[in-house]
């Protein structure tokens, strides 16, 4: 049997946009890895090279671009450390984005060698911490935070789940220590950190 396509049962129809001209100039130059939202206007992409970019959803106009730091003491070929530069997750910190000109850190992501990045939107320096879940550095695959972004969950791609309290980390001023890991254990399976849990170990305070 044969059925010829109608029309009738589509409600709504969406053309493509027009490209956004800071996009076509400006915008990222390897693939986009990963997207987040921040409504009403905030919208971050990162990419291959380790670029993240902060868009004005309205105007389409660029508001940050954050370069992913990597380590400079490692040695890596070409062809890895284009690998390792990559970054594959990106959240907003919502509650703290409402509060308009603050320095505190409001986007999150992973990074090369196992790092976690804190930035700050309104900030002259927008690194305002950087830290590794994993003792044994392992990739971060995937990241989390709780509703009121007290709590950042972070697995890495060893199947480990590390829990760390955030609630007061990264306000202000550049942070040098590590935020309070409260649980950490093993998962059998993760999407987008819906996770089963093998194990929970609790890390001595």
């Amino acid at each position: 049997c044969f059925f010829q396509d109608s029309t009738d049962n589509f409600y709504h129809l969406q053309k493509p946009q027009a490209h956004w001209q800071d996009d076509l100039s400006l915008g990222h130059k390897e693939d986009i890895l990963c997207i987040a939202q921040c409504p009403p206007t905030l919208l971050a992409t990162s990419s291959y090279d380790g670029e993240i970019i902060v868009w004005n959803m309205i105007s389409g106009r660029i508001r940050h671009k954050f370069h992913t730091p990597v380590l400079t003491s490692s040695v890596y070929t070409k062809t890895s450390q284009a690998v390792e530069a990559s970054v594959t997750q990106v959240l907003f910190l919502k509650t703290r984005v409402m509060k308009y000109e603050s320095a505190a850190s409001s986007l999150i992501s992973n990074g090369p060698q196992g790092y976690v990045h804190f930035w700050s939107l309104f900030s002259e320096d927008p690194l305002v911490a950087s830290f590794t879940p994993s003792r044994e550095k392992s990739m971060i695959s995937s990241i989390a935070v709780t509703a009121d972004d007290s709590y950042l969950y972070a697995a890495d791609k060893d199947g480990n789940v590390y829990v760390h309290d955030i609630k007061e980390y990264a306000l202000q001023d550049p942070e040098q220590e590590t935020p309070k890991c409260t649980c950490m254990g093993k998962y059998i399976l993760a999407e987008q950190l819906k996770l089963v849990w093998k194990q929970s170990v609790r890390r001595p305070v």
